[in-house]
């Protein structure tokens, strides 16, 4: 018969694994998290979007107007998404005939 010591010890063993294992996750996706916070605002400085932010029913809403034209075409950026995605992909394409007005969801005022 096996004595109760030898699968405590080995218990007590793996729960350490795992537990130093779930620490070890746990770091990384907080380091990442940190990382990806701090490289958005250092980006958001030094390329700040196209377009102007207006106030608008106590929010700011950005909008960035290109082209010569008409029919002036408006693109709203959804899903998660803003402008400066959209606008990259879109404005090369049409803004040659048209005006082009791309406008971003509303954000709070800071």
């Amino acid at each position: 018969m096996l004595s109760a010591k030898p699968y405590a010890k080995w218990r007590r063993i793996c729960e350490r694994i795992a537990l130093s294992a779930a620490i070890v996750v746990f770091l990384a996706a907080g380091a990442s998290t940190l990382f990806n916070a701090l490289a958005i605002q250092h980006n958001r400085a030094i390329y700040p979007p196209q377009g102007r932010l207006y106030p608008f029913d106590g929010y700011k809403m950005h909008l960035y107007c290109t082209g010569e034209g008409s029919p002036t075409i408006v693109l709203d950026a959804g899903l998660g998404n803003d402008s400066l995605n959209l606008g990259q992909r879109a404005t090369h394409a049409i803004e040659n005939d048209t005006s082009l007005l791309l406008r971003s969801r509303r954000i709070w005022l800071k």
